[in-house]
């Protein structure tokens, strides 16, 4: 059955592919049996099957976490699958992080009156869509609503719409943006315990088809440094929001990478000069060179654009006195994508 997915074009085994990862994610939400394996059904459909020696499986997940690939499909779905699938392995995990940035090759997310439509190309921006589409919740900071007014919803890719999770520290924010008021997704308003809410309802917008409203307001404990991202991490895990997507703003995700709790990160150069504009990633820097981060890493091609996928997991807070040398030549998918 597998022979079917070489004979597609480009497209249509990209297509493919992507419900293979639909497939893969409803497991995963499911708390699906450790080993499972995924095929094609007779209309060439994807399906989950008993593995058997006379059944070619497409993909297949491990007791141990792991995820395998067949050798044996086209160059576009393996890559679609060594990207996406770290994002669905260890279903035991408590919960697994990725952060994603566009930038101009001068390490810029926006001009500087604010300007960021766009920085990267559609490939690119489609790529978001399918993070949204296998996250439980994406998360960007207050300013981010304020310049953008994004809706953050799957619109570009098969998939549903990850709960919406927006930093605002002190409430300041109103309800007059997009994705309070669109009736499309849940979204989280996340304040410190020192806000001001007494004149703010706690669950308020319109009601969504699932019966549920669609603004909820959950409170993080107070700290003179703003939300804690370590602390947003484990609420929103322990209230079934595992697979996590900080999509933005540079700051927000600056602020993710240094707390330690990113396992992924995405970097999206475009091919564009800025110049004076709003910095991507904003991190303290280290006295000698040997002491910078050098995550693995793997390069993907989307567009005009490179994405570039680190496995930041191994990524501490850097100091004087500590080295965060690794080595270069280690592929960030051995850990969660296996090749058969």
């Amino acid at each position: 059955m597998l022979a079917y997915f070489n004979t597609l074009a480009s497209e249509d085994a990209e297509l493919l592919a992507w419900q293979f990862l639909l497939l893969a994610n409803d497991l995963r939400k499911q708390r699906y049996p450790n080993a499972c394996y995924l095929s094609l059904d007779a209309k060439n459909r994807p399906t989950v099957v008993q593995r058997k020696d006379d059944t070619p499986t497409c993909l297949w997940h491990e007791a141990d976490g792991h995820w395998c690939r067949s050798s044996q499909i086209p160059a576009v779905a393996a890559a679609m699958f060594d990207l996406y699938l770290p994002l669905l392995a260890r279903k035991d995990a408590p919960h697994y992080v990725v952060a994603h940035l566009g930038q101009s090759i001068d390490s810029r997310i926006a001009t500087s009156s604010g300007d960021g439509f766009f920085v990267t190309g559609e490939e690119n921006r489609r790529h978001l869509h399918c993070l949204r589409a296998l996250s439980d919740a994406v998360i960007i900071g207050g300013a981010t609503v304020i310049a953008d007014d994004p809706q953050l919803t799957t619109r570009a890719v098969a998939g549903d719409h990850a709960v919406r999770v927006v930093l605002d520290p002190r409430a300041q924010l109103d309800l007059s943006f997009g994705l309070f008021i669109d009736a499309q997704a849940r979204t989280v308003l996340l304040h410190q315990s020192s806000a001001k809410l007494d004149q703010r309802a706690m669950k308020s917008g319109p009601v969504l088809p699932s019966g549920e409203q669609q603004v909820e307001r959950w409170i993080v404990p107070n700290s003179d440094a703003g939300i804690n991202p370590e602390q947003v991490v484990n609420l929103l895990a322990s209230r079934g929001l595992r697979r996590l997507f900080v999509e933005g703003g540079g700051v927000t995700v600056s602020r993710f990478f240094e707390a330690a709790v990113l396992d992924r990160l995405h970097v999206a150069v475009a091919p564009l000069l800025v110049g004076e504009g709003t910095a991507a990633l904003q991190l303290g820097g280290v006295e000698k060179m040997i002491n910078a981060h050098r995550p693995p890493h793997a390069l993907y091609s989307m567009g005009n654009d490179v994405l570039w996928d680190f496995d930041v997991s191994g990524c501490q807070d850097v100091d004087s006195g500590s080295s965060a040398v690794q080595d270069p030549t280690k592929s960030c998918l051995a850990p969660t994508v296996r090749l058969k």
